[in-house]
């Protein structure tokens, strides 16, 4: 079982603004509120809901470690290097997604980049994330608030 997310990595999450762009048009997402553009452009896309995944510093044990609360920082390069795994992943995978970043209220806080992935039935999302080892991940459902959902173990 994993611990709860630390509340100073939560804080971070909820005090984010999550972006991508697509048709000319810039888009943003916050945990907790409703963000209308999304909704509309979800609805023109015939999906309920996306998700903005990160593959930048996981939190997530690897197989076989421990879970520790622990969440490093990885450098530029390696996050980079996680960043072209993800989209490398998401290539493979096919689906609709668009590079995203994340913008922290906080400047102590660095932005993180990853994908917008618009869910559908060939969208495994939870996979990808525990694949990644992502402890959370943004997810928008039309017409709702944005929610930070927490990533399980496999085995849970």
């Amino acid at each position: 079982m994993l611990p709860p997310l630390p509340d100073p990595l939560r804080d971070a999450w909820s005090a984010t603004r999550y972006m991508f762009a697509a048709r000319g048009a810039l888009y943003e997402a916050r945990v907790g509120q409703i963000s209308p553009a999304i909704s509309r452009f979800l609805t023109e896309q015939s999906v309920e809901a996306g998700v903005f995944l990160s593959a930048f510093n996981p939190g997530l044990p690897a197989p076989g470690d421990a879970m520790t609360e622990m969440y490093p920082q990885l450098t530029p390069t390696e996050n980079a290097a996680r960043l072209e795994m993800l989209w490398g992943e998401l290539g493979q995978r096919g689906g609709r997604w668009f590079p995203h970043v994340g913008l922290p209220d906080d400047p102590a806080w660095p932005p993180e980049e990853g994908a917008f992935i618009l869910e559908d039935a060939n969208t495994d999302i939870l996979g990808l994330a525990r694949h990644l080892r992502q402890r959370a991940y943004t997810r928008i459902v039309r017409n709702q608030p944005a929610i930070l959902e927490l990533v399980p173990l496999a085995q849970e």
